[in-house]
């Protein structure tokens, strides 16, 4: 992948009585030694926490995007994937919110976002869709 792909995934659920929301914003990019996720706030991108007052957010992020180069598997060439804004709310938003958003954020850069789903089965995760959720 030559081009950048920015994506954005906004996680806004109430399942079973609990509330989740999470917007996480990437840049994926080709190019590099190996696959990385750095967190790159970009201050013209919109509305963003901050890594150094939510770090727990980021944290969750960062663990998504990780997670959905593994359910991509290898890529012919290394990825960077930037995480260039994080938004939550201090009541619906969790390090597994954020996870969750990060993971699709970067499915859906790759174009393959329609593969998964966001599930909360304790927590919210991100599954393969089985045919008859499709």
């Amino acid at each position: 992948m030559t081009v950048p792909r920015d994506a954005e995934y906004g996680l806004r659920r109430y399942v079973r009585g609990v509330p989740g929301f999470a917007v996480v914003r990437v840049r994926v990019t080709g190019g590099g030694d190996r696959s990385e996720v750095v967190t790159a706030v970009d201050p013209d991108g919109g509305p963003s926490a901050s890594p150094e007052q939510d770090p727990d957010w980021f944290a969750g992020a960062e663990r998504g995007c990780r997670e959905a180069l593994a359910l991509v598997g290898p890529q012919r060439a290394p990825l960077t994937v930037r995480i260039t804004g994080v938004v939550g709310t201090l009541a619906d938003s969790t390090p597994a919110t954020m996870r969750a958003a990060g993971t699709m954020a970067v499915l859906t850069a790759l174009g393959r976002a329609e593969e998964y789903e966001v599930v909360r089965d304790p927590d919210w995760r991100v599954r393969r869709r089985t045919s008859a959720g499709s």
